[in-house]
């Protein structure tokens, strides 16, 4: 027995954090999130309010069959489903703070239902007080990022009679 379908198309990231926020763009929603500390809308964008210190949260974004029946494995600290995501100009876009874009995820026109689910990575390991032994005067902007703090999935479906095209 098959207990959820395999995503139709997922991708996979590390964007780099926006003053705090990831940004998922060109989405516009009959419900808005109101009163919710983690979730908000800016123009035609989704944001999520991230307290990853490594500045680069691992981000999963999930295209669905149909809506999702179980919560996946892990530790997850919030949940949130919202009604009426209208996707009118595909891709999804997540923007990276330095501007372009870090991701696509092409799904059809159409409303959605989305979930957003975020944790706590479980091998991240909180840096100790202590001051380090040797201070590296050459920080490489290029060098890759820590291991994220946070582990963000946010899945979404097309809604029963919505469009397929």
């Amino acid at each position: 027995m098959k207990l959820q379908d395999s995503p139709r198309q997922a991708t996979e990231i590390r964007p780099c954090l926006h003053y705090g926020t990831i940004q998922i763009a060109l989405a516009a929603f009959d419900q808005r999130p109101e009163d919710d500390g983690v979730v908000g809308l800016r123009g035609p964008a989704l944001e999520l309010a991230s307290s990853d210190a490594s500045g680069y949260p691992l981000l999963r974004l999930e295209y669905l069959a149909t809506s999702p029946q179980m919560i996946p494995p892990g530790f997850w600290d919030y949940q949130r489903i919202l009604d009426g995501l209208e996707i009118s100009n595909p891709p999804i876009k997540v923007l990276s703070l330095t501007g372009p874009v870090e991701a696509e995820l092409d799904v059809p026109e159409g409303l959605y239902g989305l979930r957003i689910l975020r944790g706590p990575n479980p091998a991240y390991e909180e840096p100790s007080g202590e001051p380090d032994e040797f201070i590296d005067d050459d920080f490489d902007e290029e060098a890759p990022p820590g291991e994220p703090e946070e582990h963000w999935l946010i899945q979404l479906w097309l809604q029963a009679g919505a469009p397929t095209a």
